[in-house]
């Protein structure tokens, strides 16, 4: 039987790139290609085109469309605007799954997300269409997208803590299917291209300095300002043995905020303690040189892929103790606190900083706790709702 056609869309479009675009592509590295053939659809060009392509997977970047929708939504009459928004927008997603000749569509975001254009035109292009749900239920859906949002054929929650928000907000419990996400343990630590010492050079730090780093984009809610704040109700000679490596880009909308966070280091002295790397691609090598990893969200992560990558590369974690980390973090790999109380992140700062037997303790037991949350288990889950929906006739 030829492979099934899979295409598998990519909603982001603020410029930055993250956990979703990871796990998407995890999914198409690891797919089992004598059953199903990947078609990558992104709204915008990203890091990840080309490294889909260097996988075999067909790419196409819908950018040119998305600025003339975008065009439309604020031109002519409220009627034109909803005819072409709506009728155009799905009438163009259905001729391109006919085009592709594709066989099932797999949205990589929210149930909230394309569940009024791409959700329609798969219905009328006869294909089954499946959602991450790679964040928790959304609650701000009109009872028209709430509606639609109930109806794609399945909705692959990330994880037991993003399932519990959708049974919560009365989702359809037969159209949940638990995918735990993960990380390519294997293929993450292979990426690490250099030494410790190499890396630690470069940025400038020094010999027994105790290096925490924290992946992702600057914004409200991932919770750099939280790190910041705990950084400052710490000893100051304690903090003078930790450095914060702050990696992740900022979007647009996020710019104001970015500044904020700059500004209050230098205010509260705390320059000599933080970098602000901005985007990377060598988060493994950063996480080696490392010897912590941190998060802060002060939203309930469903899941929190960058704890996980962080352990993979033998360090512990310092998490927060609502949603996903909460749950992957265990005494033995590192600490959790409450966000909302900037003094126990910054007692547990200085409870590692002190004791650098306990840091090499919960590193080796983070190694192997990570390799519990290996994104084999993902694939194999959505391989097998893959294959309840195609079935032996297909879509």
């Amino acid at each position: 039987m030829k492979p099934r056609r899979i295409l598998l869309v990519e909603m982001n479009e603020d410029g930055t790139v993250g956990g979703s675009h990871q796990a998407q592509f995890d999914l198409v590295r690891l797919m089992d290609r004598e059953r199903f053939q990947p078609v990558v659809v992104y709204y915008q060009d990203n890091r990840y085109s080309a490294m889909m392509r260097d996988e075999g997977a067909e790419v196409l970047i819908l950018g040119e469309l998305r600025r003339h929708e975008s065009e439309m939504r604020t031109s002519g009459s409220a009627l034109a605007k909803a005819w072409n928004i709506l009728v155009g927008a799905i009438a163009h997603r259905r001729g391109l799954i006919r085009s592709l000749g594709i066989d099932l569509v797999h949205l990589n975001n929210s149930p909230g997300t394309g569940c009024d254009d791409w959700l329609p035109a798969a219905r009328l292009a006869g294909t089954p269409c499946v959602t991450f749900a790679i964040g928790n239920a959304p609650r701000d859906l009109g009872p028209v997208r709430r509606g639609l949002a109930e109806r794609f054929d399945r909705i692959c929650v990330i994880s037991d803590q993003v399932r519990r928000t959708f049974l919560e907000a009365g989702y359809p419990e037969e159209r949940l299917a638990t995918t735990q996400i993960g990380v390519d343990i294997q293929h993450f630590r292979a990426l690490r291209l250099r030494s410790r010492d190499e890396v630690r050079q470069e940025l400038g730090l020094q010999n027994g300095q105790v290096v925490a780093c924290m992946v992702g984009n600057l914004r409200e809610w991932k919770g750099q300002h939280v790190v910041l704040e705990g950084l400052r109700r710490m000893d100051p000679q304690v903090r003078q043995g930790l450095t914060v490596l702050f990696v992740g880009s900022v979007g647009p909308e996020y710019e104001d905020y970015a500044q904020d966070l700059a500004n209050n280091a230098a205010d509260w002295g705390l320059n000599g303690s933080v970098q602000f790397l901005g985007g990377r691609t060598d988060v493994p090598d950063l996480l080696a040189a490392s010897d912590l990893g941190l998060h802060a969200s002060v939203l309930p992560e469903p899941f929190g892929l960058v704890v996980v990558e962080a352990m993979a590369m033998g360090i512990p974690a310092v998490a927060t103790s609502h949603g996903g980390p909460g749950t992957v973090v265990t005494p033995e790999t590192g600490i959790t606190y409450s966000v909302e109380d900037p003094d126990e992140l910054a007692a547990a700062l200085t409870r590692l900083v002190r004791d650098p037997e306990l840091l090499r303790r919960l590193g080796a037991n983070a190694s192997a706790r990570a390799e519990e949350f290996d994104a084999r288990v993902m694939v194999q889950e959505v391989q097998k709702v893959y294959s309840e929906l195609l079935g032996e006739g297909g879509g």
